[in-house]
């Protein structure tokens, strides 16, 4: 995918990324605990193979007392093994309680890495403008806590199986021993010849369904992501509900949602077939492995040279050395789900880290420079906007506001008046010039106000806490920007979004202004939605509350440019140029003139 805003692009995921994905907690704050956990998990395991060994010890023993017919033998092994078993039950809850402890830990530290590198530099506006991956909220909400619960699992599975294979290829190499062949004449015995029968079974099949499988794994992830849309989008139906629906969008809506479902229906054929290739494999594999290991273990025991009990032990042992083995080979589905999941994370990973690089990078200087101003005044010099592909948008805009002042930003549409604002704020990398900022904060208020959901009072004071601002301060915003009817439902919790209409969205939008008393203010169009009165009324009381206040506005329509003390317009390229502070009074003049009498 192309990145758009001309920013990093996605790193394909390396062996690399994958190591500092999975061990950068090992190296973290959390690092004590995760060390603590992890080692009682190992211990666990261990304790896991011991049982395993032990029962492989117990089955000769009682086999061996029942072909001797020993009754009291037989009852005190069956006494052991119960013995046994509850300390293997024990040891088996205990092992899944702690390793989902550790998961749940390690998930929260890469929830708050992800988070944070997702947020840190403005990312997660800058990588949805440039659409250079896909789903970022699902990854970390749903990725991230598949990876960590099935890197966990399968990793201690892997490590019991390693242990099994190791105790029980010991028992199944002094057990060979008593395997011989006849030719020419001659008795002939092969070392550990059951266990390495075994070893080269495994690897065969392993690298049968290995090579069988490869397709399933790029199958796999693209079943992930075309899932992972087609969940987006039901969601987007639900956010805007209300406009699909005064559209009467219903059959646009449905055939939208069709196509996105073909492609997880169509990926969904292509994975079947790939699964199914793998089973077959897999299921060979497994089915003549269980006939194998008495193949190999019987022509001892009718030779003579073996009791029950070491047929039964020998075949028992083979067949867990064979499960142990081909662990690979039977899960292989899950660890082709569980690459995707890496993959993805990887991707997103070498993302973030890409752009802050990127943003370190920038620091130095480049095409747009933004500096704070010396004097407090907010100037851009020979400042040119461009597109992501290096087309000019305006001719160069040189101006100067000065503290206090109220200035309104004014051009056809489409010329460039909202990007101007972007890269005011530092959101839109695409200019050549410089910007110097004064260093006061800063507040900008886009059309469309964000109102989260939660309590009243947390969407007012936003993006502020809670205890930043008093109710009482928070009530008398509220009347302040004419939303009094919500001043005793500071408390309540709801989605506003939903709640509140447009107009009243902005309102709420004034009355944070209200309470976060910035020194400057950008606002792109925030009273498109509210009624003339109101409009004027909103700019006067936030002009009488904070004189001191630098204003900068977009608009379109005479009532707010009369508002304003400067007017500068943006042309796109070519055209005329801005309109510089010095010749804005007599626009203001001529709007002003034009302008219904109750806006002046």
């Amino acid at each position: 995918m192309s990145d758009r805003l001309g920013t990093a692009p996605i790193q394909k995921p390396t062996m690399r990324a994958a190591l500092r994905l999975l061990g950068g907690y090992w190296i973290s704050r959390d690092r004590y605990w995760a060390w603590l956990l992890l080692g009682t998990s190992i211990a666990l395991r261990s304790g896991s193979v011991w049982c395993t060994l032990q029962f492989s010890l117990w089955n000769k023993r009682l086999y061996d007392a029942i072909g001797v017919r020993n009754l009291d033998a037989f009852w005190s092994e069956l006494l052991f093994v119960a013995g046994l078993s509850l300390i293997a039950v024990l040891v088996d809850t205990f092992t899944i309680w702690i390793r989902m402890i550790l998961q749940m830990r390690w998930r929260v530290w890469l929830n708050a890495r992800f988070l944070a590198g997702w947020l840190e530099n403005k990312s997660y506006y800058r990588i949805e403008r440039a659409g250079q991956i896909d789903n970022p909220d699902q990854r970390i909400a749903q990725d991230l806590a598949l990876y960590s619960e099935k890197a966990l699992e399968y990793g201690f599975e892997i490590y019991r199986q390693l242990g099994v294979i190791v105790t029980l290829g010991v028992v199944l190499w002094a057990a060979s021993r008593a395997l011989h062949f006849d030719m020419g004449g001659h008795s002939v015995a092969i070392p550990g010849l059951a266990l390495w029968v075994m070893i080269l079974f495994v690897l065969g099949g392993s690298a049968i369904v290995e090579w069988i499988g490869r397709p399933l794994n790029r199958t796999r992830y693209r079943q992930q992501a075309y899932e992972a849309d087609y969940r987006f989008d039901l969601v987007r139906v639900r956010e805007y509900a209300e406009p699909i629906a005064l559209y009467g969008g219903e059959q646009a809506e449905s055939a939208r949602l069709g196509t996105a479902f073909a492609r997880v229906r169509g990926n969904w054929k292509k994975l079947v077939g790939d699964t199914k290739r793998v089973m077959l494999g897999v299921d060979s594999v497994n089915q003549f492995g269980q006939v194998l290991p008495y193949l190999i273990a019987t022509g001892g025991y009718f030779s003579g040279h073996m009791t029950l009990g070491d047929l039964t032990q020998m075949v028992q042992a083979c067949l867990q050395i064979r499960i142990a083995l081909s662990w690979f080979v039977l899960n292989y589905r899950e660890l082709a789900e569980l690459r995707a999941t890496s993959r993805r994370i990887c991707e997103f990973d070498g993302l973030l880290a890409g752009r802050a690089g990127a943003a370190k990078g920038s620091e130095g200087g480049g095409a747009l420079t933004i500096e704070a101003s010396g004097d407090e005044m907010l100037r851009t010099r020979d400042l040119t906007l461009v597109t992501p592909e290096g087309l000019a948008l305006t001719d160069p805009v040189s101006l100067t506001i000065r503290p206090g002042s109220s200035s309104v930003v004014c051009g056809p549409s489409g010329c460039g008046k909202s990007t101007f604002l972007l890269a005011l704020a530092g959101l839109w990398p695409h200019a050549r010039g410089k910007i110097e900022l004064p260093t006061g904060p800063a507040m900008f208020i886009p059309q469309r106000p964000y109102v989260p959901g939660g309590t009243l009072k947390a969407a007012l004071v936003y993006p502020a806490s809670l205890d930043d601002f008093t109710d009482r301060d928070c009530r008398a915003a509220l009347v302040s920007a004419r939303l009094p009817r919500l001043v005793e439902r500071l408390r309540d919790m709801a989605p506003w979004q939903k709640c509140l209409s447009p107009g009243e969205q902005q309102r709420l939008a004034f009355a944070r202004l209200f309470l976060h008393r910035p020194s400057l203010a950008f606002l792109d169009e925030t009273t498109s939605a509210l009624d003339q009165d109101t409009e004027e009324l909103l700019y006067r009381r936030l002009r009488d509350a904070q004189p001191d206040l630098t204003i900068v506005s977009v608009a379109h329509r005479g009532s707010v440019i009369a508002l304003h003390d400067q007017i500068f317009t943006i042309s796109p390229v070519g055209d005329a140029p801005v309109v510089p502070a010095s010749a804005a009074q007599e626009t203001l003049s001529e709007t002003l003139k034009k302008a219904p009498a109750t806006s002046r």
